[in-house]
C-alpha cells in the first residue's frame, strides 16, 4: 500500500501496530467512499 510494507507474525495476523495503521487507513477509505456517493445522491436531486 503506497511502498509501505506491514509485518505480518507467524500465524499470518498482521502485527499490532500496523493493524491499526490499516484499520484506520481502511475506515478512511471506505467514508471518502461513502461522502463520494453521498456528494452524488445529492447532486441528482
Amino acid at each position: 500500500y503506497h511502498g509501505e510494507s506491514y509485518g505480518i507474525d507467524g500465524t499470518g495476523k498482521v502485527t499490532e501496530g500496523e493493524a491499526t495503521k490499516l484499520e484506520a487507513l481502511v475506515q478512511a477509505l471506505h467514508q471518502s467512499t461513502e461522502d463520494t456517493m453521498l456528494a452524488k445522491e445529492g447532486a441528482h436531486e
